[in-house]
């Protein structure tokens, strides 16, 4: 595959993600889930990579329902976990190996438990032991299935009373993610030229609340995919106490990035425009990127969004195929291996 047609690929990809989202309502599984006997002490999101960032992008989205949850990237569970815990086990491929290592684990023990993946032996298992499976559509990679995969835990978690309905939310979503496309996929957008005034740069993002730190993390990871470049995130207010200082003999080869919306503390608003001030002549750019939607979970996706189309837009101009991460394929076949 071209590095063009990997990105032709990648940006449909991006483009569908309001449908997926939207029809993660309809997906295979979630109509046999029933309401929890009892409400959980917490829930724990066991996943890696594209498939453990929902839980980190809801986090808000719980907390807000007073319910907590934790992401789980290990081999093993928190010790912490009892058979008050909702254990959640999230692989796209259902063949990730720290995912079937804690699905292992938990089968000895008696939390409640749900499966969301598209197959695999993560599948299999759950079926033979009776685990709720929600399934998700095959096919694609992992980090392009988010509005599948957080839409399956969202209305999961709703079916099984965990939190309340979330349908309006979803709704709005939806629609701030259908305009979006129109805002970041033209090669005229400010999210392309923002994309190619970072080219030869490292990127670093800042996220202004605990609403989108987790987006962040999920910029920074689609970078690294789609465009095969380097990047960092750092989360305000720690990063004035650390990561300030760390600039003072760098200039030219950084860009920033800085995730702003509704929701900042008053302090960290201010700190982010002394921040961007002593850091102006340090940086190639440094530029703002606000977020659209009223409720937290669109202004969450709007971020999200805005992510994945700098990523296409860097790969494009840095004429890499977002497509194929040759180097995580090379570890898991060597890791197969014993190596």
């Amino acid at each position: 595959m071209s590095s063009n047609s990997g990105i032709e690929t990648m940006m449909n990809l991006i483009a569908g993600m309001p449908d997926n989202l939207e029809s993660s309502s309809r997906l295979e599984g979630l109509s046999e889930l029933v309401p929890l006997i009892d409400s959980p002490d917490s829930v724990v999101v066991c996943g890696m990579g594209g498939s453990a960032i929902a839980g980190d992008l809801l986090r808000p989205v719980f907390e807000d329902a007073g319910v907590q949850i934790a992401v789980n990237r290990e081999y093993s569970l928190p010790g912490w976990v009892d058979e008050k815990d909702l254990l959640v086990f999230s692989s796209y491929s259902g063949n990730t190996e720290e995912t079937l290592s804690c699905f292992s684990e938990a089968l000895i023990g008696n939390s409640p438990k749900l499966v969301i993946s598209s197959g695999g032996k993560l599948t299999e298992l759950a079926f033979e032991n009776n685990i709720p499976v929600v399934v998700l559509p095959p096919g694609m990679p992992p980090r392009a299935s988010l509005g599948f995969g957080l839409g399956a835990l969202l209305n999961s978690a709703s079916k099984l009373d965990v939190i309340p309905n979330c349908s309006a939310d979803l709704s709005e979503a939806v629609e701030v993610l259908r305009a979006g496309i129109k805002s970041h996929s033209t090669s005229d957008s400010i999210t392309a030229e923002w994309a190619a005034d970072s080219l030869n740069t490292h990127l670093i993002i800042h996220t202004c609340s605990p609403d989108w730190h987790a987006v962040g993390s999920r910029i920074k990871a689609q970078v690294n995919e789609n465009s095969k470049y380097p990047a960092s995130h750092g989360c305000y207010p720690e990063l004035d106490h650390n990561e300030i200082v760390g600039w003072d003999n760098t200039a030219g080869d950084y860009c920033l990035i800085v995730l702003r919306g509704n929701g900042e503390h008053p302090q960290v608003s201010k700190r982010v425009e002394i921040t961007n001030d002593l850091l102006n002549s340090q940086f190639k750019f440094i530029k703002e990127f606000q977020a659209k939607g009223k409720s937290k979970l669109a202004r969450i996706f709007s971020m999200v969004q805005f992510g994945d189309y700098y990523s296409c837009h860097l790969a494009q101009v840095a004429d890499k195929d977002p497509m194929p991460v040759a180097r995580i394929d090379t570890l898991k076949e060597r890791l197969t291996e014993g190596l």
